[in-house]
C-alpha cells in the first residue's frame, strides 16, 4: 500500500487528506467525530506533501527490529489497536510473549491515532511505564 501511495503522490502531487481518509485512520466509534477528523486534516495540512513523502519513503521498506530489540534489557511497551490495519498485531503479540521486559497493550476497537482517540487511557499507561 505504501509503495502505491508513494508513487501516486510523486506522480500527481498531494492536495491534502480527504475526510474519508481521515475517518479511515480512526476506529469505528470515532469515525463520525468531527473534532478528531478536523485535527487529523489540520495536522496533514500543516505538514504538507514534503513531510508525507518523507514519511512514506521512510516507512515503505522496513527491517524487522525483533532481533535488535530482544537483546535490550529495558522495558518496552506496545500500545496499539489490533484493529489498526497499519499495525502488525501478530508481530507485536509474538514478540512480546517471549520476554518479561516486553508488554503488549492492545486497545480494541480503535484506529491508528490512539493518542487522539484514547488520550486518558494512554496517559495512564505512560505514567505506569514511567514508574518502572
Amino acid at each position: 500500500m505504501r509503495h502505491s501511495s508513494l508513487k501516486w503522490v510523486e506522480a500527481r502531487g498531494y492536495a491534502g487528506m480527504s475526510r474519508s481518509r481521515a475517518q479511515g485512520f480512526l476506529g469505528p466509534a470515532s469515525r463520525e467525530d468531527e473534532n478528531l477528523i478536523g485535527i487529523l486534516r489540520a495536522m496533514d495540512a500543516e505538514l504538507g506533501e514534503a513531510v508525507l513523502l518523507n514519511q512514506l519513503r521512510a516507512t515503505t521498506d522496513r527491517i524487522d527490529l525483533a532481533a535488535s530489540l530482544s537483546v535490550l534489557n529495558v522495558p518496552i511497551s506496545f500500545y496499539y489497536s489490533p484493529d489498526d490495519p497499519l499495525v502488525d498485531a501478530t508481530w507485536i503479540e509474538s514478540f512480546t510473549c517471549d520476554s518479561d521486559c516486553f508488554q503488549s497493550i492492545p486497545v480494541k476497537g480503535h484506529g491508528h491515532h490512539l493518542l487522539l482517540e484514547t488520550p486518558d487511557d494512554m496517559a495512564k499507561h505512560i505514567l505506569l511505564w514511567s514508574e518502572l
